[in-house]
């Protein structure tokens, strides 16, 4: 999807690294497109079937690309084997699905904010975030699965 800029940022607490994609010139008051991919996997770079996220990481590297602007956050979570194989459907004992932590909020808001982002296109189907004032972020609007740039 050619050339991006690419910075990685170890949080401090724990030590995992999360790395954020980046293209065009990123500007506070200009809506910018962002995905914040969390519970980053070895599974999010293969196409399966049964995948539950619309926006994959390629989906959004191509948006990207096409838009000439935008960001994507990419936030490590550890993933343990069982719950890969669940994933894939292949497990017997299928785990549910990891659920939203409230912590992935802070990091990548803190990211999104260190790369000059303020409003954001959220390229997501809507849905009730927290505030993210605080931050300096404004979700400006959507960019929904299927008015993605294919």
């Amino acid at each position: 999807h050619g050339r991006f800029n690419l910075r990685a940022y170890v949080d401090k607490t724990n030590g995992q690294v999360h790395v954020a994609l980046s293209k065009g010139r990123i500007s506070a008051d200009t809506e910018t497109p962002v995905r914040v991919h969390e519970q980053l996997s070895i599974l999010d770079f293969v196409d399966y079937p049964g995948r539950h996220t619309s926006f994959s990481i390629d989906r959004a590297l191509k948006t990207i690309a096409k838009r000439g602007v935008g960001v994507l956050v990419l936030l490590h979570s550890p993933q343990m084997g069982q719950e890969m194989l669940a994933a894939l459907g292949a497990a017997s004992d299928k785990r549910p699905a990891l659920s939203w932590d409230p912590r992935h909020h802070g990091i990548g808001a803190q990211i999104l904010g260190d790369l000059g982002v303020g409003k954001m296109l959220l390229m997501s189907s809507q849905r009730r975030l927290p505030s993210m004032g605080g931050f300096g972020l404004e979700v400006c609007g959507y960019i929904a699965p299927d008015e993605a740039e294919e």
